[in-house]
């Protein structure tokens, strides 16, 4: 019996320690896969790009993966904000970051004082390699415009597409929304 003994209790020992090894390996694996990065640039510029005289900009958010691509003037607990209308209207972050699944902004027309509110799914809007491809949004009164810049230079400022961002200038790029096109 003795022998039995320690043999069921080894046999439990083995067991529960490649558990331990299995349980652990898992957390490492996920912990080195994490969020998948991307190098890409998402931005705004409400003063090139002519909102930032009627729009105020109070929200958004490109995903939430990552801290530096959203913001909010309405739920700040700090006091950079304080006894400020808006956010700003300019924005600029590039490098590895992971790709939003979705897109959200918050307005308020400056004129009326209407808030508005968007937000976009980006899973079948956005290109399926966003390496070096930039994102921006640009607001007109009631309307949110997103556009996918690629980085593919143009030889002249006036080379279509000349969309509403100033951005399309210097690069080729594509309106993703309120169209639904996809490249």
């Amino acid at each position: 019996m003795t022998v039995m003994w320690k043999t069921k209790n080894s046999s439990m020992f083995t067991r529960f320690t490649a558990a331990v090894v299995l349980a652990v390996i898992l957390m490492l694996a996920a912990c080195a896969t994490g969020v998948r990065q991307v190098s890409h640039d998402f931005s705004f510029d409400g003063q090139y790009d002519g909102w930032a005289k009627t729009i105020d900009l109070l929200e958004y958010s490109y995903g939430d993966k990552y801290f530096a691509t959203r913001n909010s003037l309405i739920n700040r607990d700090d006091s950079l904000y304080k006894g400020e209308r808006s956010l700003g209207a300019r924005k600029g972050v590039n490098g590895p970051m992971p790709i939003g699944e979705f897109m959200y902004v918050k307005w308020r027309i400056k004129a009326t004082g209407e808030v508005l509110e968007d937000r976009v799914d980006l899973r079948e809007r956005l290109p399926r390699d966003m390496k070096d491809h930039a994102l921006t949004f640009v607001i007109d009164g009631r309307q949110l415009y997103l556009y996918v810049l690629t980085p593919q230079v143009k030889k002249s400022k006036d080379e279509p597409p000349v969309l509403r961002t100033w951005l399309s200038k210097y690069n080729v790029g594509y309106e993703i929304y309120p169209t639904s096109a996809k490249r």
